[in-house]
């Protein structure tokens, strides 16, 4: 399989070009059997599948019943977190329900910090946790990024079959510009895609009817506490 080579200019979601020999479908099927959480409008995603919930959607109100591929924001949860301001650090806890729930994908930076917060099992842990969720390392270099960007993936329902060598990519992701640094490959994207599509169908619980499913914030968690208390 040839590598496809990153662009730099025009929309980064198109960051790629096609080489000589390589060929290059003039109409694009979307997936219809995944939901896309946490996308942004500007990324691959919503030419790639049907189902996207971006900012405007608001994914922490995704109640199935599809298995997702969640890309929740990570600054509030990366070594730098103090410097993150603007993201909503609650909805990356959301996303690791609803992946438990419906099944699919949950993609991360490696070593984020969601991961002690939520009991995640490590890359190196050989047995599930309760909701039967494993985490995977890929490099995202081996996808087209110009930089290695070790990711990890919590996998519920489904595991990678694509390959988790190490990247021989040099950039680093801290040197670059935010455009680029959060940068989604299309091969990436397409292969988490294919990896929640492979999911059973499931309901939650005994429930019939997914649209009563809902998720509480800690915000809210708190403030019933005190109306309870009053």
């Amino acid at each position: 399989m040839r590598r496809l080579k990153p662009v730099t200019t025009g929309h980064w979601y198109r960051a790629y070009e096609r080489r000589p020999g390589d060929s290059w479908p003039q109409t694009v099927i979307k997936e219809t059997r995944v939901s896309v959480l946490y996308a942004s409008a500007n990324g691959p995603y919503p030419d790639l599948a049907e189902d996207v919930w971006t900012v405007e959607r608001d994914a922490s109100r995704y109640t199935g019943p599809r298995p997702v591929v969640a890309h929740p924001p990570c600054g509030p949860w990366s070594r730098l977190h103090a410097f993150c301001t603007k993201d909503d650090p609650e909805l990356a806890p959301i996303a690791v329900e609803q992946v438990r729930m419906w099944g699919g994908v949950l993609e991360h930076p490696a070593n984020s910090r969601l991961w002690k917060h939520m009991g995640l099992p490590m890359p190196d842990t050989m047995f599930p946790d309760a909701a039967g969720g494993m985490t995977f390392r890929v490099d995202q270099g081996n996808f087209g990024h110009p930089a290695p960007k070790g990711t990890w993936l919590y996998c519920v329902g489904c595991r990678p079959t694509f390959t988790a060598r190490p990247s021989n990519n040099l950039g680093r992701v801290a040197n670059m510009h935010s455009g680029v640094r959060h940068l989604t490959p299309v091969p990436f994207a397409r292969e988490l895609l294919n990896l929640a599509a492979s999911v059973e169908p499931r309901c939650p619980g005994n429930s019939n009817n997914p649209d009563k499913v809902s998720y509480v914030r800690l915000s809210d968690q708190k403030t019933t506490s005190t109306n309870d208390a009053d």
